[in-house]
């Protein structure tokens, strides 16, 4: 966007320097049910479901600063149901599709979702899937995926497309928004920043979760109009939480231990992975430069000479 400034009306460049969006570009959001003052994120969430939406929500920040946590609360202000909540997540794209597929089938067979309820806790029927969250998604589907295998990134965009229509409301977490694939990235709709945990009182590691808290800052992405190239879409933010503290046990400690049972698994693959990647890189190092058994017995090696 910083190479296409001059395209910005001056206003707007005003405005992104400062963080902020002039007062009218706020009445027009809200004039197009883009903004809705006083709403927060899950408000978002259960209207884009209510109305079968599209919401994608992009969760970032520190890295243990309590992503993955505030990924299945969400999950849970819309299910109700920490077990079905966290049956909701995926780690893998393989995980992904198998919703897509039941999805699909549901559709297919004409029957309804009924696993979300409302601010009443009343069960309300849907055609699409509520929400779908994919934890630590960078390391599935990162943004170097462009580069390493442009065939898979190229059928992955072309089938995301379609696929969301199969669900209401995507969530994913990373460390950066940056490490995503872009085709996934560029499509979000709203984006929460959770920034490093902390205690109340005296500092102490091994303390209970009961003292443990984070926050977090979440905006909605409004498409500006003003940008003079029509070739160009440029999203600006809006805040609609600022610095909302959380606490840690605010998702039992149960449910948790389930999440890390399941992410244990996708914990071990990947140093399987690493394993791997180091012997190839070893590997090919052997082959280019040679090793230590490639020096014969008999040189004399002076190994104090300066080099």
């Amino acid at each position: 966007m910083e190479n296409n400034i001059w395209l910005i009306e001056p206003e707007t460049q005003e405005a992104l320097k400062k963080g902020t969006l002039p007062s009218w570009r706020l009445r027009n959001a809200e004039k197009y049910g883009v903004f809705h003052p006083g709403w927060s994120v899950i408000d978002y969430i259960r209207a884009s479901i209510d109305s079968r939406g599209w919401e994608n929500l992009a969760i970032w920040g520190k890295k243990g600063g309590g992503k993955s946590n505030r990924l299945l609360w969400l999950a849970y202000q819309v299910y109700k149901d920490w077990d079905i909540a966290l049956e909701h997540i995926v780690f893998t794209p393989d995980e992904l599709t198998k919703w897509f597929e039941k999805a699909l089938k549901m559709r297919e067979e004409g029957r309804p979702d009924e696993s979300y309820r409302d601010k009443s806790d009343k069960i309300i029927e849907t055609t699409r899937i509520p929400l779908i969250g994919f934890d630590d998604m960078n390391a599935q589907l990162p943004r170097s995926l462009y580069s390493t295998n442009r065939r898979a990134w190229e059928g992955l965009a072309r089938a995301w497309e379609v696929n969301r229509a199969l669900m209401s409301v995507f969530v994913s977490s990373s460390p950066s928004k940056a490490t995503i694939a872009s085709f996934i990235i560029n499509d979000i709709t709203m984006d929460l920043h959770v920034y490093a945990r902390y205690q109340k009182g005296t500092y102490n590691a091994y303390a209970d979760l009961s003292k443990w808290r984070s926050a977090y800052d979440a905006r909605i992405w409004f498409l500006d109009v003003s940008v003079k190239d029509v070739r160009t879409e440029v999203k600006l933010p809006i805040l609609i939480e600022e610095n909302v503290e959380f606490r840690i046990d605010e998702v039992p400690l149960w449910i948790w231990q389930k999440y890390e049972a399941r992410k244990l698994e996708i914990i071990e693959a990947s140093v399987k992975q690493w394993n791997e990647a180091i012997n190839n890189y070893a590997g090919e190092n052997r082959r280019k430069y040679g090793s230590h058994r490639d020096i014969n017995e008999n040189d004399d090696i002076d190994y104090d000479a300066e080099t």
